[in-house]
This record gives structure tokens, sequence and C-alpha cells, in this order.
């Protein structure tokens, strides 16, 4: 497992635990992912997903 952390502007405002397993399409296996409160609905989620 792996930890990607999300930033915003330089600032921290979440974080992802990626898990070691890729499905077939080649997508990763996250098994946690957060974003701050104060950064929800301003796309950070959204743009660390893509």
């Amino acid at each position: 497992m792996k930890v990607e952390l999300v930033t915003v502007d330089g600032h921290l405002a979440g974080f992802a635990v990626i898990g070691g397993d890729v499905d077939d399409a080649g997508s990763w296996n996250v098994a946690e992912f957060s974003v701050a409160r104060h950064h929800r609905r301003r796309g950070a989620g959204g743009d660390s997903a893509e």
C-alpha cells in the first residue's frame, strides 16, 4: 500500500490510501480516500481521482 497526499494550492487537503492491486482495466484499488471538509465541493476530490 502507498499513501498519496491531496493538495490544493500547495496546502494539504486530503489523502488516498492506494492498494498494490491493479484490476484488468488498469485501475488502482483505493482503500481509503478523504478530503478535508473545507476543500469538499470545490473539485479537489474529483481532480485527485483522475
